[in-house]
């Protein structure tokens, strides 16, 4: 967390962004920027086709080929527009448009915040940005705990238990594979109350991730 905000603090005051190895790079967001909020866990495939959609609308910008899990370039011939992915639960995200683009960078930026904005995100001022950042670092952990946890009871629902040994067999087994003892009504009948448990908190986990990347942390008084 401590080097995501010495990162963001460089990038607000227009200084060097940090490259592979903590290499310094070239000066891009100068003056021109814009920090978002979106109700998403991750920059996700659609929120990327979205901005996309939205920078690629005019004056020639295309995005630069690569993944986009944490960054995403795009560029024309005289500019360059870039995102950095700042926190996730929810996805909070730095544009900024590199000294040089001009009005064509401008309009590029308006445009992609425009659209993150129609999808329910929000802008984000330098003053609220660290306080979001904590609040996302905390919920992003919290996000980790539940996705194991989610993992585990989905994996509860591919097995039963021997009655006996206590030994796991496939859910479908008819005999244990510890012991070999022959599965009984009454063991299926707990492997069946097993299994619906497991559904059940699936379902609320499940609902729980989505609640932490759609909520947007420590609303501002008339949101």
């Amino acid at each position: 967390m401590c080097d995501l905000l010495h990162t963001v603090t460089t990038v607000l005051v227009g200084g060097q962004v940090t490259g592979p190895g903590g290499a310094p790079g070239r000066r891009w967001i100068g003056r021109t920027y814009a920090h978002l909020l979106l109700p998403l866990p991750y920059l996700t495939d659609a929120a990327v086709r979205l901005l996309d959609d939205a920078v690629t609308a005019a004056d020639g910008w295309r995005p630069a080929d690569g993944p986009a899990a944490a960054a995403r370039v795009w560029r024309r011939r005289t500019g360059e527009l870039r995102l950095a992915v700042l926190g996730r639960y929810p996805l909070i995200v730095t544009l900024g448009v590199r000294p040089g683009a001009g009005a064509a960078g401008r309009r590029a930026l308006r445009r992609a915040a425009d659209a993150a904005l129609a999808v329910d995100g929000r802008l984000v001022g330098d003053t609220e940005l660290p306080h979001r950042l904590a609040s996302a670092a905390d919920r992003a952990a919290a996000a980790a705990d539940l996705r194991a946890e989610l993992t585990a009871a989905r994996a509860a629902r591919t097995r039963r238990t021997c009655g006996a040994c206590r030994a796991d067999s496939g859910a479908a087994a008819t005999h244990c594979d510890a012991c070999g003892r022959r599965f009984d009504a009454a063991d299926d009948a707990a492997r069946d109350a097993a299994h619906a448990a497991a559904a059940e908190r699936t379902a609320v986990l499940a609902a729980e991730l989505d609640r932490l990347a759609a909520d947007r942390p420590m609303r501002a008084t008339g949101e």
